[in-house]
């Protein structure tokens, strides 16, 4: 195939379409209130939460907790807030293959001391089990593996496919379902 060939080949087809045809097929929604732009997700052990409810991800955008306050790095005891740029990034995942299914939080994480080190166990768990995520109840997946997520608006490159890049900047989280209209999406590109 000539380079010609190859270019025509690229342009064929939408970005979304040609997503699709790499298995990203799941419209998701991440909700986040981290003060600095990101352009890809970086695996953790807490997994990457989704949902398919905007208006979810948006209230978990607005109240959530990462979001505080630190003394201000200009000296004295002026206090400043962090994590309080809300937005929701809409993204596209594919299918996982082999998720863990449950139908609430387990209570030895609701009922732990440190919920948030009880669950990043427990997802350690998982993974050694071979399982790629969790999905709860209410179209909420939690994804091991950001290779499955890609943003909606990232230009679509398959020498990137198993790269958890999202480009595309997220759209601020005004409110409960302030986000449930998709036109705002393509308006902001």
């Amino acid at each position: 195939m000539g380079v010609r060939d190859k270019i025509v080949k690229a342009l064929l087809g939408t970005p979304g379409e040609r997503a699709a045809q790499q298995g990203f097929v799941d419209q998701v929604y991440h909700g986040t209130s981290k003060d600095a732009d990101f352009k890809k997700f970086k695996d953790s052990r807490h997994g990457t939460w989704t949902t398919t409810d905007p208006a979810s991800a948006s209230q978990y955008a607005i109240e959530n907790d990462s979001m505080g306050y630190r003394l201000s790095p200009g000296g004295g005891y002026k206090m400043e807030e962090v994590n309080s740029a809300s937005r929701v990034l809409p993204l596209l995942a594919r299918p996982m293959q082999k998720p863990f299914i449950v139908d609430e939080v387990p209570d030895f994480i609701r009922n732990a001391d440190n919920y948030k080190k009880a669950q990043s166990d427990w997802f350690d768990q998982l993974r050694r089990q071979g399982h790629d995520g969790v999905i709860y109840p209410g179209g909420v997946r939690v994804d091991f593996n950001n290779a499955n997520l890609r943003s909606q608006f990232a230009p679509f490159d398959p020498a990137n496919i198993d790269k958890p890049v999202i480009f595309g900047a997220g759209v601020p989280a005004l409110g409960m379902g302030a986000i449930g209209d998709q036109t705002q999406y393509q308006e902001a590109q």
